[in-house]
């Protein structure tokens, strides 16, 4: 299967996430809802299931951690810090992502 993945989807993930760092989240200031199945392929299978979505959470993973490598930022998701347990983590449907000034030691 080949995979293609809408580039605006990204970008308004992105976006989300500005929102968020600037404490105009859509339902908390600095919390982006984020629906991870915008990650997935255009062509999605759902006979591929677990694999897709893992890779999905690892797209969003690099898309996160760009944003905060460019903004000087830390993120959480779902109360937890962005980080390489994403990779083997299914986030399925939708979650939040809070947007925070850097931590000590998260350089």
């Amino acid at each position: 299967m080949q995979e293609r993945y809408n580039i605006y989807d990204a970008l308004h993930i992105w976006h989300c996430l500005e929102k968020a760092k600037d404490g105009h989240g859509m339902y908390v200031g600095d919390i982006a809802e984020i629906y991870v199945q915008y990650l997935l392929p255009t062509d999605y299978d759902a006979s591929a299931g677990k694999t897709l979505w893992l890779q999905a959470s690892k797209n969003l993973r690099q898309i996160i951690t760009m944003f905060c490598n460019t903004h000087y930022v830390d993120a959480f998701i779902n109360g937890r810090l962005v980080g390489e347990w994403m990779d083997e983590y299914q986030l399925l449907h939708k979650c939040e992502v809070r947007i925070a000034a850097k931590e000590a030691g998260n350089e």
